[in-house]
């Protein structure tokens, strides 16, 4: 690794804790630059601004989970039953990847700043893994009309709990099953400013 690839590593992992110590909005770039031990020319070199280095957590982060995760349809197993999995493994995904206070950071900047969360979530959270899954389930004949749109949501796991994005007369899962995984995901997600 070269110097400068050290130094924005430093950066980075520098900003990741500022983040989730102070917020998006009250992060402080002299403290990031102190903790990264460059100067503030260095990381303005690297990242232009704020906005970029909260990104470039995030996408460091994200492409380590696109590696491993997959979601293999499974035939025999209802499209409800396997959605609550995948739902129940994006959550695992947040909590264990990402961590519940980087988490909560995120949720709040996605709720206060939406015109920076969709231009975040189309740039990283592409769900392919998921995309997969419907694709497998189409082709397999289990799931029919469904034109899977994940990027209007704020997070990975409450893409996994919209299923399709069409009218309840075209979706392939049934209003109970729409209904549950949102309830699934959005109840896990937020049952997190309760925990530790």
């Amino acid at each position: 690794m070269t110097r400068s690839e050290q130094k924005r590593l430093a950066i980075i992992n520098a900003a990741r804790e500022e983040f989730i110590q102070h917020g998006f909005i009250a992060a402080n770039m002299d403290r990031v630059c102190t903790s990264a031990e460059v100067s503030k020319r260095t990381l303005y070199r690297h990242f232009e601004s704020k906005e970029v280095l909260f990104e470039s957590v995030l996408t460091i982060i994200q492409a380590s989970i696109d590696e491993t995760v997959s979601y293999p349809f499974d035939p025999e197993i209802s499209a409800y039953e396997q959605l609550k999995a995948i739902s129940r493994k994006e959550v695992d995904i947040l909590y264990y990847s990402y961590g519940i206070p980087l988490t909560r950071v995120i949720l709040i900047e996605f709720l206060r700043q939406p015109d920076m969360a969709h231009t975040i979530i189309s740039k990283l959270y592409n769900a392919k893994a998921l995309s997969a899954w419907f694709a497998e389930g189409l082709e397999a004949g289990k799931l029919k009309n469904m034109t899977p749109s994940f990027s209007q949501t704020p997070t990975r796991a409450c893409s996994t709990a919209c299923s399709c994005g069409h009218k309840s007369s075209k979706c392939a899962l049934s209003q109970k099953e729409r209904t549950s995984t949102t309830t699934l995901s959005m109840s896990s997600m937020w049952c997190w400013g309760h925990v530790g």
